[in-house]
């Protein structure tokens, strides 16, 4: 993703990257109703299925949840057309690039379901190969033909290009899946638990769409209230952030599955050391990508982007600073949904979201991309800060990296 970002960052400039990343930014918000918070869900439901050894419900969630996403999808679709043609217009520079990305919905929408459904399996490597390896991979492989036939590329033409290498890695992430599913799956009958699975996962869309508060209304309210210039450059600055969280992230999708399993079992020990051994992992491999975009962010984004984008260096180094200082608390929002508390995750999104809108609406205006780094770096540490006490008060366990009674 990184080599995706520098060629289009370069290929495109500040504004037309900001018209490709905010066209992205609506498709993702407009993505979260599509899958009614089943990825979450599925990782949670399937591991216990998967433990339990119930294939035939665990055929039925897979069946039911695609079918009903990808109805959901074209519906949304339908409608974001529609209001691309009566409320933005052929006038606006995004018109015709945001058509091109709803193509993208329902491609997005049944890849984060069969991501979940690996996950929930246990296959984590399998899981992330075709976003993390297939997709960029054929997405530089297409941009490098286009620019054989293109004089320049558009935002419209980045858009293209990304539809059909995710229409690409779709495909093979779909025959993964169906290639690693137990035997035992495929011949069963499926049983279905429609209304329980909608009543449990509807809990996941509240959370998904207060988590793409926290982590994507920066960039919608960038493109609000200053140029796309400034969108385009904080966009690059968010990506580059983002590595400070790759070894978290590596680690709390591997450990969310096994989340689950320990907690249906009642292995509380084992639930206690996992989270330790996340949060430890997450803060020591972390801090030096960190302390190197802090004190050298300048230096990093000229020579890989260019100087337009050097203008960023101050917001990495606050994004930065966040990322690292949530790591102290561990993963507990992956704790808490893993281990059945995703309403304690809820009521505390819902107040950080708030507050996340306002200090953007507030900071954004006065400060720029300085401001919506800020808003953003501010909400998710504290939003953490206050997730740690229901993880104590209802699962018993300490999320934080200084536990000292796991060895």
């Amino acid at each position: 993703m990184l080599a995706i970002s520098v060629i289009l960052g370069r290929t495109l400039g500040p504004e037309n990257y900001g018209i490709y990343a905010y066209c992205l930014a609506i498709i993702n918000m407009i993505a979260i109703p599509t899958t009614f918070g089943l990825p979450e869900f599925l990782v949670r439901q399937i591991s216990v299925y998967n433990v339990n050894k119930n294939w035939s419900l665990l055929k039925g969630l897979l069946k039911s949840s695609n079918f009903f996403v990808l109805m959901i999808s074209l519906v949304l679709m339908g409608l974001a057309s529609l209001g691309n043609i009566f409320f933005i217009g052929e006038q606006s520079p995004s018109y015709f690039p945001f058509f091109i990305s709803l193509l993208l919905i329902p491609f997005v929408a049944l890849s984060n379901l069969r991501a979940a459904s690996l996950r929930g399996l246990g296959r984590i490597v399998l899981s992330q190969l075709p976003e993390s390896i297939i997709q960029p991979i054929a997405f530089l492989i297409i941009f490098g033909l286009a620019t054989l036939y293109f004089e320049s590329i558009s935002p419209a033409n980045a858009l293209s290009i990304r539809v059909v290498s995710i229409l690409f890695t779709f495909i093979v992430g779909s025959i993964i899946l169906t290639s690693k599913l137990p035997s035992s799956v495929k011949f069963s009958k499926a049983k279905y638990k429609i209304r329980d699975w909608l009543k449990h996962s509807s809990s996941f869309l509240i959370f998904t769409g207060l988590l793409f508060v926290l982590n994507q209304i920066d960039i919608i309210m960038l493109g609000m209230f200053q140029s796309k210039s400034s969108v385009g450059i904080y966009k690059i600055v968010a990506t580059a952030a983002i590595f400070v969280n790759f070894v978290s992230m590596a680690v709390n999708t591997t450990v969310g599955p096994r989340m689950a399993g320990s907690h249906s079992l009642g292995n509380y020990e084992e639930l206690q050391k996992l989270t330790t051994l996340s949060a430890r992992l997450s803060f020591f491999g972390g801090l030096p990508i960190a302390c190197g975009l802090i004190f050298f962010g300048y230096e990093i984004l000229d020579f890989i982007y260019g100087d337009e984008f050097a203008l960023g260096a101050k917001a990495l180094s606050i994004l930065c600073i966040g990322h690292i200082l949530k790591t102290i608390f561990g993963p507990v929002t992956v704790l808490l949904n893993m281990t059945g508390n995703q309403h304690q995750t809820i009521k505390t999104y819902v107040a950080i979201s708030l507050l996340n809108i306002l200090l953007n609406f507030i900071l954004i205006p006065l400060y720029d991309i300085e401001g919506a780094a800020l808003a953003t770096a501010v909400s998710q540490v504290l939003c953490d800060l206050l997730l740690t006490f229901p993880a104590r008060r209802k699962i018993g366990i300490t999320p934080y990296i200084l536990n000292f009674s796991t060895k």
